[in-house]
């Protein structure tokens, strides 16, 4: 690890002196990083970090191409262990274009770029990333190449929890290499393979992968990949309720961990063992090691990781139940979740465990305190599970407290959330029929016109057949293209009458708030008018509901319920309608100009393109460049 640093710390040195005669020594250490990034990806996920106190523009004149796109691969990495895999494409795609010439390199990059496609999952990219790398390792015959490629869409069938499809990929590809007898990455594709058995409960077989993995990983001395086997296998022992067995090796697990020095691998070590022996009934040992997991946690003085020991711990003196000690560690883990700025949704599963312990301890006012705070969350979340799962824990404190009236209008709320959630669920499955449906038409069409194109005969008519094709496809394109032009202004229309009503809105609030100047609740709606559309604080990416009541002096509650009052909206709809209205207003005044609608998304306060894309075309009715071509239509 000091060596990694002391890499690192070079790197610096040479960036910051900026002379070209050292950029060759830099384009060095750069190369030698990503090798060292290859052969071990998770000890050097950190890397990145580093890097990114740097603009890429400081580098353009020290680093060439090649050290810019191992750069770039780095970075994904680090995005990948955060579990930002959208972020880790759109780098890598950077990456990818900005190498002209086919290398071993720019397979790398367009791999990487896949893998994090695939689980995603982007079916899209994943595919154009999978074609070039395919393409590339069938012209090279390089079995472990190809044997990667296949694992590709294994990773994508496994995401979309399509195990059955996943098999073959994964199998071919461990054969590629066994055929081949290459050991470097069975390791993982056994691994796959365990844990593909595992979800389709066919546990045997999943062990007897895993053991083939680890037996693999000591010839690679691959300990990350050894470690998650150990998981799994615990995991499987743990399914079947042999604790000791589960014990055992999540005891072996801890070993090899402690020889890592790996703090967050420690921790976890330590909670898996608080776990088993809370499924056992031990309690002092349970108790025992999710303290020694905080321990590890305070040391390495990593929030998240902090209040991640503390929930496990509350809910270790829950399970126990020991509620007045559960409740002091989940006070404190809110606290911690605050200071981290944990989303809403983690927040809220906190505030209802709080509320919950409470009335095991008969504390009702306490947990109608924690509820309260729980759905003035729930409020800016646009969440329908977490507002059914709220109202419907609300629902049992007071049938509880035998409040009948009340408790029929939470379980309302309840069944409202719940049936929405379903409705939600199955428009994804039906989605996901369609796709499925449409793909094996597609495969059938194929297969069908490969058998006619056999017969000389059948060639001929086949020609005839698509020129006929291309002809009717160009006409319902130019049809096409007419009805979307008709239909694109029309769109325009409706939204400038949409536009000019909410300019009277807006002008008849100030006119409102000028005639009431005495009443508390006007002045507010002034104050936030003026936050609004003078501070335009709207473009803060950062924006939460309760930076905004702080702004305003006042609390997120009364906040809120101006809002809702005056605009008829929660508090994400109206932020959104006024980034959306500053995007329009700038395409506007920049028609005839090209516009970089990712940058004007994140200078309107998004935080993601896709994010931006989404609301502007629900708040809008079509996308930001087709609104663009709108108003030059318009003319």
């Amino acid at each position: 690890m000091k060596k990694h640093i002391s890499i690192l710390t070079l790197i610096l040195i040479v960036l910051n002196l900026g002379c070209t005669q050292e950029s060759k020594e830099t384009d060095g250490i750069i190369d030698s990083l990503f090798q060292e990034v290859q052969n071990n990806p998770h000890d050097l996920l950190k890397a990145s970090d580093i890097y990114k106190k740097k603009e890429n523009e400081d580098l353009n004149d020290i680093i060439n191409k090649d050290s810019k796109a191992k750069l770039y691969y780095i970075d994904a990495l680090y995005y990948r262990s955060i579990n930002k895999r959208d972020s880790a494409v759109i780098t890598l795609e950077k990456g990818f274009n900005l190498l002209k010439k086919h290398s071993d390199l720019k397979f790398n990059i367009a791999l990487l770029a896949a893998e994090s496609a695939a689980r995603i999952p982007d079916q899209e990219k994943m595919d154009r990333f999978y074609k070039y790398c395919l393409a590339y390792a069938l012209k090279k015959q390089n079995p472990v190449q190809i044997a990667q490629c296949k694992s590709v869409y294994a990773l994508y069938y496994m995401t979309e929890n399509k195990y059955v499809d996943a098999l073959s990929f994964l199998q071919s590809a461990d054969s590629i290499l066994r055929v081949h007898h290459i050991t470097i990455h069975r390791d993982y594709y056994q691994y796959l393979l365990g844990y593909n058995n595992e979800k389709r409960s066919f546990n045997s077989k999943a062990y007897e992968h895993y053991i083939k993995s680890m037996a693999l990983c000591d010839s690679t001395n691959n300990a990350f990949r050894k470690l998650q086997n150990y998981q799994r296998i615990v995991s499987l022992y743990r399914k079947d309720n042999r604790f000791d067995e589960a014990l055992k090796w999540q005891i072996q697990k801890l070993e090899l961990v402690k020889q890592s020095n790996n703090s967050r691998m420690l921790r976890e070590s330590y909670e898996g063992l608080g776990i088993i022996y809370t499924e056992m009934k031990d309690w002092d040992n349970g108790e025992r090691y999710f303290k020694e997991s905080l321990k590890c946690a305070r040391e390495s003085n990593v929030k998240s990781g902090i209040a991640t020991s503390l929930t496990n711990l509350g809910n270790f003196y829950i399970e126990k139940g020991s509620y007045k000690q559960a409740v002091q560690i989940l006070d404190e883990v809110y606290d911690y979740k605050l200071k981290i700025n944990a989303s809403y949704a983690s927040r809220i599963k906190t505030l209802n465990s709080l509320a919950k312990t409470y009335m095991a301890l008969n504390n009702n006012s306490m947990a109608h305190k924690y509820f309260n705070m729980s759905l003035q969350l729930c409020d800016s979340t646009e969440s329908v599970y977490l507002k059914s799962i709220t109202n419907k824990q609300v629902y049992t404190l007071y049938k509880k407290e035998k409040k009948y009236a009340e408790a029929i209008n939470y379980i309302t709320a309840y069944l409202k959330y719940e049936k929405e959630h379903e409705l939600r669920k199955s428009s994804e499955k039906l989605k996901d029929l369609m796709v499925r449906y449409e793909t094996q038409q597609k495969e059938k069409k194929i297969a069908i016109q490969k058998e006619e194109l056999k017969s000389s005969r059948l060639v001929i008519a086949a020609l005839i057949s698509i020129v006929v094709l291309i002809i009717v496809i160009l006409i319902l394109f130019v049809l096409n293209k007419k009805v979307r032009k008709k239909a694109i202004e029309s769109i325009y229309k409706q939204h400038l009458q949409v536009q000019n009503k909410q300019d009277i809105i807006n002008q008849l609030l100030k006119e409102k708030n000028i005639h009431n100047t005495q009443n508390n609740e006007n002045i507010l709606l002034s104050q936030l008018l003026a936050l609004l559309e003078d501070d335009k604080i709207f473009r803060r990416q950062d924006l939460t509901l309760e930076i905004l009541a702080k702004k305003l002096n006042t609390n997120i509650t009364y906040v809120s319920q101006i809002i809702n009052k005056e605009f008829d909206c929660n508090f994400n709809t109206l932020i959104n309608r006024y980034r959306i209205s500053y995007c329009k207003k700038h395409i506007e005044s920049h028609k005839h100009s090209k516009i970089l609608m990712k940058q004007l998304g994140f200078e309107s306060g998004f935080a993601s393109q896709s994010t931006f894309y989404s609301a502007f075309k629900t708040e809008v009715g079509m996308t930001p460049l087709q609104f663009q071509k709108a108003i030059l239509l318009s003319e």
